[in-house]
């Protein structure tokens, strides 16, 4: 607290009082404005936070100084460690990203795996993929199965229809043989027929 001319009131100090505050401030300018706004002021060669009120309509003026360094110091500290949450979050976020990363490689391995035994010469048509949670690996798993399902349905006809072709050329093969074998015996007793038809007549042209 002091007066406008610049003699200090009151102050931090007890042997302060009623002294000038360029006295105990060497190279603070008593000219500053009361305007009650924080100025950076040098005084000594320092950078200070200076603010100055006036008192009501009295003479007398509340004044308050700071070093910039000790002002600022909690400023420093809290981004200090803004940067330390933030260097954390962008460690934890790296975490997850590699984990999902990990995820999707490990997941598309499985499925390659899965489509190169499937497309083998003796693929499994029984296997299928598990599908967890709604992602796009889980739909793709689940297009995956559906497609082998398809496969499994399609081949179990395919043998079916393949067996009862068999069967058919097995009846068509002994029905064959059968009509082979009835025309060897039929040409037989024709050529019998034919023998003793011949007979006949030379017994008959004899008499």
């Amino acid at each position: 607290l002091m007066t406008r001319d610049g003699v200090v009131i009151a102050h931090p100090a007890a042997s302060g009082a009623l002294k000038r505050i360029d006295e105990l401030e060497p190279g603070f300018d008593r000219a500053a404005p009361a305007d009650g706004q924080i100025h950076v002021r040098m005084i000594a060669g320092m950078p200070v936070l200076t603010l100055l009120r006036p008192v009501g309509n009295s003479n007398w003026v509340m004044g308050a100084m700071a070093p910039l360094d000790a002002a600022m110091a909690p400023v420093d500290e809290m981004l200090g460690n803004m940067l330390w949450v933030l260097l954390a979050c962008l460690l934890l976020a790296s975490v997850l990203i590699w984990l999902g990363v990990v995820r999707l490689l490990r997941g598309l391995a499985v499925m390659r795996d899965a489509m190169r035994n499937v497309a083998s010469g003796e693929g499994d048509l029984t296997l299928s993929l598990p599908v967890r949670g709604h992602d796009e690996l889980a739909q793709i798993a689940q297009a995956f199965n559906q497609f082998v399902a398809v496969l499994r349905t399609m081949f179990t006809e395919l043998r079916q229809h393949a067996g009862a072709l068999a069967d058919t050329a097995t009846e068509l093969d002994h029905n064959a043989g059968q009509i082979v074998l009835i025309g060897i015996v039929d040409g037989l007793v024709q050529g019998i027929r034919h023998i003793v038809g011949s007979r006949s007549e030379e017994h008959t042209s004899e008499l």
